[in-house]
């Protein structure tokens, strides 16, 4: 009976050779028992479903049949009509030129052929686009109608796929459905529709309404297609187990390393792992498709609106650069993980950091050995697997801190801040810091350039984006006010830790490398003097040390800012952070300078020695920020500023970014960026250094009053050996007598040489240059303007007095230049005059007492010639004149 039976009745199929729609089908229709008596009723139903779609489907290939039918037709007619009016030109021309050779006229049908020719070729071109703009027509018409079908099945085919993971799920399969061809069909009809668009765009610029009739189309289907596939790609990731477990067991693994975390993509093998190749090539070749899609639409855009510069093209292109979907699905996924486990660690945000550098760190190689090649294949031209990741394992870990630690730090920051506040934002900015330099190991450790700065130069703009990705400093880029803050927070901090330090002695010692007296004893020759002027290090400026404690920390405060992406963020942050700290140190040495001169009126050399050392540390300032300056990183800083200014004043075409020319250019910046502090340096030193001369030159000038007054001491002929003083340095006379430096003058040498050994001692070498060319000017000025020009008459006796007196105040400069009656040029001048024989004087009083002539060039003047021949060049005819007439001459 049971064998009967089997006969009777047919074999029901397997249930694995059945496809995912119909067993969805099967168990939606058939729930219980009892619902097998609807069978002949649905097969019914079926049977007349199937018949309907059958002739809907006849009717679009009758449909198709007849367009095509019609179009060919068509350009049948046109093609017989050209040809038929080729054929009627080359008659006509033939004709016309066998007329020619007989040498007769046109006729009035030539005439007619001749006239017509422009216009038909016009109508022949416009017959030839009409055929070409049909057939790109039907050719796009034919590629979207695929595109909609092929994702109008993967639609269904999405829908099978659920369905039948339910059933895996059910009997505890791991079995993983391959890659959907609907899918791969679809993108294959993206990519040739957008290659046609292309060609179009390039080549008809004039056809955007066709352009735009597809693309509306497109976005459609796209709109479809692209959740589908990475539904597709994130079901396929959990099927393998993604994301990992981030928690591992507490312990050491048998290398006695911290374990490992599992690796899903590391552990695929055979079809399990061609799946996911295929999957993850699909979504990256859909998004390769659609990235030169979006290029193409902006250069189209670019081009129909021409109001949009040069600048504004360049911004959009920098803007064009996406994440991966395949790599944002892979960390996706680990954030919402992961996001548990920072939940808990907001107080200690190193654990945080710790964690995403360890997922980070553990899965980079496999993400770039397996995945690279698939974005080669993909053609996905300038993407990295390993940028990608770590991109995107950065932007994971900056968008929670922006969301869940730094407002809480900025509500305890805002107001009086606490110091406990303050060193947990420093530390949170400390643990950013190492985290982004250990994320730039990780893309540059494969050897390969950074592909983000490689792209923007290909577009003439010298832009890093990969900067921007791979820095949680970004958080900032968005949030102006957070930098203000952390800002305001280093510099407080700074202040601090230099305020103590600044207001003991110690910060105020200097350490010279040279012994100031026996250097001034051995009396320096200029090659040693040069080497003094090689300066290198604070012990040659001979700045304190709380200079270089100043410096030390200025540059720490600027090196916290480096990894900010955005130049101009990075000036703005120099700007309010460590321009303030140079500006408050300046400050606290005025006020040093200013409390020596309130006590003494630098009248002592303590004082003196105060102010010093104050000039000197300005003076190191001054120099190690201009060596700053010359840095490429304060170079893109203040060009950054540059165009930030030119943007803002709307005189700058590209304002914003930094074409190859600007950068080009980048010598020709005009300032740098502690343009501000360097002049307030420089004015603190030239300020104090005038009233350091100031200082002396009144103390000169009062100790050798009585020496200035006495005009009569020049017209003596004898002086008496009591008031002589006898001293090494006299100058001996013709008759063999000695004559000695007069009495009123040699306390005021005496303290002048004293204050000049004291400065020599503590001030840097080339202030003290300065200082002490400029006290020669000003006492050769002084002792011309007082004795030389007063009317004093000289005698023989006197002249040989003045000399004598000029070279001990000559010899006082002597350590200091080889010669110095190079910096007395008017003195130097008036000693040459008063010790011209008599003979002398007369023939030039006699030239100078001559007519002046009408000569445009001075040159030419024999007043001048001649004094120049006798070595007068700095003081004038009329002076020299009122000199030599103060001589007293014997016969």
């Amino acid at each position: 009976m049971n064998q009967q039976s089997e006969m009777e009745c047919p074999s029901l199929p397997n249930p694995t050779d059945l496809s995912s729609t119909v067993i969805q089908y099967l168990d939606e229709n058939f729930k219980s028992y009892d619902d097998l008596a609807k069978a002949p009723d649905l097969a019914s139903q079926l049977t007349d479903e199937c018949r309907k779609i059958d002739e809907s489907l006849q009717d679009v290939h009758a449909k198709i049949a007849h367009t095509i039918l019609e179009w060919t037709r068509r350009s049948q007619n046109i093609g017989d009509l050209l040809r038929q009016l080729a054929l009627e030109m080359r008659t006509d021309l033939s004709h016309t030129i066998s007329e020619g050779k007989r040498s007769k006229p046109f006729g009035r049908s030539e005439q007619t052929l001749v006239e017509e020719l422009p216009a038909l070729a016009r109508e022949v071109a416009r017959v030839e686009k009409v055929r070409i703009y049909a057939e790109t027509t039907l050719k796009l018409e034919g590629l979207v109608g695929d595109l909609e079908d092929a994702v109008s099945g993967a639609m269904a085919a999405n829908s099978r796929k659920q369905s039948a993971r339910k059933i895996l799920k059910a009997f505890d399969s791991e079995v993983v459905t391959g890659p959907e061809e609907k899918h791969l069909m679809a993108i294959r009809s993206l990519k040739d529709i957008e290659d046609v668009l292309a060609i179009v765009a390039k080549s008809r610029p004039q056809w955007s309404r066709l352009v735009t009739a597809v693309d509306v189309r497109v976005d459609r289907a796209v709109a479809v297609l692209r959740p589908l596939v990475i539904a597709d790609y994130r079901a396929l990731l959990t099927s393998l187990g993604w994301p990992p477990s981030l928690a591992t067991n507490v312990g050491v693994n048998d290398q006695g390393g911290t374990p490992k975390l599992s690796n899903p993509l590391f552990e695929m093998h055979g079809n399990v792992k061609e799946q996911y190749s295929e999957s993850f090539l699909a979504l990256s070749t859909l998004q390769s498709v659609l990235l030169h899609r979006k290029a193409r639409q902006l250069d189209q855009f670019n081009y129909e609106d021409s109001s949009v510069g040069k600048s504004e093209a360049i911004k959009n292109k920098l803007g064009f650069h996406e994440t991966l979907w395949s790599i944002e699905e892979l960390v996706s996924q680990i954030a919402s993980r992961a996001e548990y486990h920072f939940s808990k660690w907001t107080a200690k945000p190193e654990f945080i950091f710790a964690l995403g550098y360890r997922v980070t760190q553990e899965f980079v190689d496999t993400v770039d050995n397996a995945l690279q090649p698939l974005l080669d294949k993909a053609r996905l031209v300038g993407y990295s697997a390993r940028e990608e990741w770590v991109s995107a394992m950065v932007y994971m870990i900056s968008t929670y801190l922006a969301r869940r630690v730094f407002p809480g730090l900025v509500m305890s920051l805002v107001g009086k801040a606490s110091m406990q506040a303050r060193r947990t934002w420093l530390h949170l900015i400390d643990l950013i810091i190492a985290f982004d330099r250990q994320m730039q190991v990780l893309v540059v450790r494969s050897g390969i350039g950074l592909s983000g700065k490689e792209n923007t130069e290909t577009l003439g703009v010298s832009v890093n984006i990969l900067e921007l990705r791979i820095s949680c400093m970004s958080v900032f880029c968005d949030r102006p006010d957070w930098l203000e803050l952390w800002a305001d927070t280093e510099l407080k901090d700074a202040q601090e830790k230099l305020k103590g330090e600044l207001e003991t002695e110690r910060a105020w010692t200097t350490n010279t490398k040279t012994d100031f007296l026996s250097t001034f004893n051995s009396q320096l020759t200029l090659e040693n003097a040069h080497t003094n002027f090689v300066f290198s290090t604070r012990e040659d400026y001979k700045a304190p040390s709380g200079a270089e404690s100043v410096i030390a920390t200025t540059w720490a405060v600027v090196n916290r800012c480096r990894t900010l992406p955005v130049a101009f963020l990075r000036f703005n942050f120099v700007r309010s952070a460590a321009a303030p700290i140079l500006a408050e140190y300046l400050d606290f040495l005025l006020q040093r300078c200013q409390e020596a001169e309130a006590l003494t009126a630098l009248a002592d050399d303590e004082a003196m020695a105060k102010v010093a050392i104050s000039i000197n540390a300005a003076r190191y300032c001054e120099y190690i920020v201009k060596e700053w300056c010359e840095d490429i990183f304060f170079l893109e800083l203040q060009l950054a500023q540059e165009s930030k200014r030119r943007e803002e004043t709307g005189t700058d075409i590209m304002a914003g970014v930094h074409s190859e020319k600007q950068i080009g250019n980048i010598v020709d910046l005009n300032g740098s960026v502690f343009d501000k502090e360097i002049e307030n340096f420089k004015q603190f030193q030239t300020e104090w250094l005038a009233k350091f001369m100031t200082v002396i030159l009144r103390g000169f000038h009062a100790r050798c009053r009585e020496y200035v007054r006495n005009k009569k001491q020049w017209q003596e002929k004898v002086k008496e050996s009591a008031e002589e003083i006898k001293t090494a340095d006299g100058i001996a006379n013709g008759d063999g007598s000695e004559v000695s430096i007069s009495l009123a003058l040699v306390d005021a040498l005496d303290v002048l040489q004293g204050q000049l050994k004291n400065l020599k001692q503590v001030l840097n070498d080339v202030d003290f240059m300065d200082l002490w060319r400029s006290l020669a000017s000003g006492l050769d000025q002084f002792l011309f303007t007082n004795i030389i020009l007063s009317n004093a008459k000289f005698s023989n006796y006197g002249v040989r007095q003045f000399e004598a007196d000029m070279h001990a105040l000559f010899h006082i400069f002597k350590p200091f230049c080889v010669r110095p009656t190079g910096f007395f040029l008017h003195l130097s001048d008036s000693l040459r005059l008063l010790g011209m024989p008599s003979a002398d004087v007369k023939h030039l009083l006699k030239i100078l007492h001559g007519p002046s002539l009408a000569i445009k060039d001075d040159k030419d003047d024999p007043k001048l010639k001649c004094l120049r021949q006798c070595g007068i060049r700095k003081i004038s005819a009329g002076d020299v004149e009122k000199i030599l007439r103060q001589r007293i001459l014997i016969g």
